[in-house]
């Protein structure tokens, strides 16, 4: 698997726009044209480089975003979608 920018973007988006204290699930995610795998494979990759905020240890759920995860997600709003491909991470 690969990791995927664009749907990282996607992710960090849906992550800022939780109310505090809440979380969400990342099986219950659909995101356009993504099949579950891979939004579970890149969820765990950006929990790892510590973008977001863990929720429960009993399923893999995100309760927020870091000070990184807002830093990624500003940086990947100033390239255009088309482009996001192109960056390193």
């Amino acid at each position: 698997m690969k990791r995927d920018m664009k749907l990282i973007r996607e992710m960090l988006e849906r992550v800022e726009c939780l109310v505090e204290g809440a979380e969400i699930s990342i099986a219950e995610w659909e995101i356009d044209d993504y099949p579950t795998y891979e939004i579970q494979y890149n969820a765990r990759l950006c929990a790892a480089a510590g973008l977001f905020v863990s929720g429960r240890a009993t399923r893999f759920s995100v309760s927020g975003m870091t000070w990184a995860g807002h830093n990624l997600l500003d940086r990947l709003r100033g390239v255009p979608k088309k482009e996001i491909f192109t960056l390193d991470g």
